[in-house]
């Protein structure tokens, strides 16, 4: 079923500013990593800082198709079995 949502103009620009803090955010972490250490596994999940903006991207691409563009499909838990 597919979730309505509506977004007035305050409310979208208060997503977009919380979107674009923690895409910062991330991206700084990353900073200065070379992709030698941006896979490197240093947790017992397995989770890798490359892993998480992955992820980030998929939750994000999710939402917004869920939320705005129609029916997602299984694509977010295909990618998240998969790792």
């Amino acid at each position: 079923m597919k979730k309505t949502l509506s977004l007035s103009p305050e409310n979208g620009e208060t997503l977009e500013g919380f979107l674009e803090y923690h895409r910062r955010v991330l991206g700084g972490k990353l900073r200065g990593l070379s992709e030698e250490d941006a896979r490197r596994r240093l947790v017992p999940s397995l989770t890798t800082m490359l892993g998480l903006v992955s992820h980030a991207a998929a939750v994000e691409r999710n939402w917004f198709q869920h939320y705005l563009g129609g029916p997602a499909g299984p694509r977010l838990a295909a990618l998240n079995r998969s790792r």
